[in-house]
C-alpha cells in the first residue's frame, strides 16, 4: 500500500471529476492488499488478478457512465463468486 499524500476522499471526489490520475493512485494504494486477501481466498494468483482487474473496470466504468462512485451499492457478485 503507498502512502497518500491527500485523503481517500479528496482522490474519490478528483477521480469521479475525471482525474484519470487519482484512479491510478486509489489502484497503487489498493492493489496489494487487494491481491494479498485474494492469494489467501483462492490461492490461484491468475484469478486473484482478474477479480482485482474486474473490481477496477467497474468502478472505472461506474464513474465514465456518469454515475458517483458508491462502494456499497455497486454489484461485486462476480468478485466474490470468484474468490
Amino acid at each position: 500500500m503507498i502512502k497518500l499524500d491527500i485523503s481517500e476522499t479528496e482522490l474519490w471526489n478528483r477521480f469521479e471529476n475525471g482525474d484519470v490520475k487519482a484512479f491510478s493512485i486509489i489502484y497503487e494504494h489498493h492493489v496489494d492488499d487487494m491481491f494479498r486477501y485474494g492469494m489467501k481466498i483462492c490461492g490461484d494468483k491468475e484469478i486473484a488478478l482478474d477479480s482485482i482487474h474486474d473490481v477496477f473496470v467497474k468502478i472505472f466504468s461506474t464513474v465514465f457512465d456518469g454515475e458517483s462512485v458508491n462502494l456499497l451499492k455497486l454489484n461485486f457478485t462476480a468478485f466474490y463468486l470468484v474468490l
